[in-house]
């Protein structure tokens, strides 16, 4: 398994080769005309509250309140035609102890750094991007990769999951209606949990690749049609054991995009995505569940064609955000399987002066392994709203509340209740 670090030493190093052979065959130029540099500072502290942050069941279950501290810098370097962008955040959350139940083993430090750099040109523009982040894993029940701003993903002391990523988009214009593209990404993810676990609670560490292209045929200004074919690998590997999982897929998918008005715009896609599964070092059957000898371990393979697509309608206007997107995607999991993923989500923004604003959201997705190998049935569901409240032009301060639902398809429904108060300052910047 790569460790992520030589990961993104290596992603540099791509980044910037790429960059400069994809510039050069589109023939991009630029100047140093109007060129600037900005950096904006950002801190935050507040205070949080959680009902069941272990997702334990109702007997079980204890409540904990806490102090977080947020510290970030954004920076935006920009010539003609060309920019790039950094964005670094660092998060520790501390969690009170007055009763002894050891609430501390919660406390958690969080950090990311995310990169990128475009290129514009007349006849396209090129991309590229990159990030790295830590954060901590929660036991129990949780799902690890639900996301961690909704409460999963974080509360195992000894536990550290370490996210590299790396990705690049090409377009080029072949005539004024007719645009080909061509994109890639690898997500590499580490998982460092100390203590003995048995298997089938254990975390695997993977590596998901994916590229995609794709011919768009504008035939208007407000709609287009595209065709994309796409393929992709996953790979796994048990940390306690010698289960691994190898699945490739390949596809193709049609959308459309129509815009209704200015601010409202509707996209459907629709397509097919055939993958193959070959799970091998098992300690049991996957389909019948018998034990296998240690000298021995199971293997297994099995082929599936699923439909994948969504549908989302987006509307943007200077009060309100609303975005609604429905959709079926394969999905790479901490257990060691590629997941068929069903989630819908609802999110609206609204600017009700010019100070405040008010946002609602919620999401629901159902999974299951591909092929019907390796897990039962998981279902989440979240509800997050917030007030905030703008005091000067660089201090606000805001109000959340977040409520989860998890099924694993095992141990039943565990739900959490969450609180977060805080304040967030964000400078003016330098820049020159």
């Amino acid at each position: 398994m790569s460790n992520p670090g030589t990961l993104l030493n290596r992603g540099q190093s791509m980044r910037l080769t790429l960059f400069a052979l994809l510039s050069t065959a589109l023939g991009l130029t630029s100047g140093s005309a109007f060129a600037y540099w900005e950096l904006v500072p950002q801190l935050g502290a507040g205070i949080t509250w959680e009902s069941n942050p272990r997702y334990l069941s109702d007997s079980e279950r204890n409540d904990v309140s806490g102090t977080f501290t947020l510290v970030g810098l954004d920076g935006n370097y920009k010539i003609p035609a060309n920019e790039v962008n950094l964005r670094t955040v660092f998060q520790q959350t501390n969690y009170l102890d007055s009763d002894g139940t050891g609430n501390e083993s919660l406390n958690a430090n969080n950090w990311s750094v995310d990169m990128g750099a475009t290129h514009e040109a007349q006849r396209g523009n090129v991309g590229v991007s990159a990030g790295y982040a830590e954060s901590p894993i929660r036991s129990g029940d949780v799902d690890p990769n639900a996301p961690p701003e909704s409460g999963g993903g974080g509360s195992f002391a000894e536990g550290t999951v370490k996210t590299g990523s790396l990705g690049t988009s090409l377009t080029y214009n072949l005539s004024p209606r007719n645009v080909a593209s061509l994109s890639g990404g690898v997500i590499d993810n580490t998982y460092d949990v100390s203590g003995d676990r048995p298997f089938n609670a254990g975390y695997f560490d993977y590596t998901n690749s994916q590229v995609s292209v794709a011919m768009s045929h504008y035939l208007n200004e407000k709609n287009f049609f595209q065709i994309a074919l796409n393929g992709g690998t996953f790979t796994s590997t048990a940390q306690n054991g010698p289960a691994e999982n190898t699945t490739d897929s390949f596809g193709i998918n049609a959308a459309y995009s129509y815009a209704v008005t200015e601010t409202l715009t509707g996209t459907v896609t629709a397509g097919v995505s055939r993958s193959s599964v070959d799970i091998r070092g098992l300690p049991f059957d996957p389909l019948t569940g018998a034990i296998c000898p240690q000298e021995e371990p199971c293997s297994a393979s099995d082929e599936a064609r699923n439909f994948v697509g969504n549908v989302r309608i987006s509307k943007r206007s200077e009060e309100t955000i609303i975005d609604f997107d429905a959709s079926r995607a394969l999905t790479p999991q901490s257990n060691g399987t590629q997941d068929v993923q069903d989630s819908f989500s609802l999110y609206v923004l609204r600017t009700l002066t010019s100070r405040l604003s008010a946002s609602a959201g919620t999401l629901f997705s159902n999974s299951s392994a591909v092929g019907g190998l390796g897990r039962q049935n998981q279902k989440y569901f979240t509800i997050n709203t917030s007030l905030s409240y703008q005091l000067t032009p660089t201090l606000s301060t805001y109000g959340k509340y977040t409520y989860v639902s998890e099924d694993n398809g095992t141990s039943g429904t565990d739900t959490n209740n969450l609180l977060f108060f805080g304040v967030t300052y964000r400078g003016v910047g330098f820049r020159r």
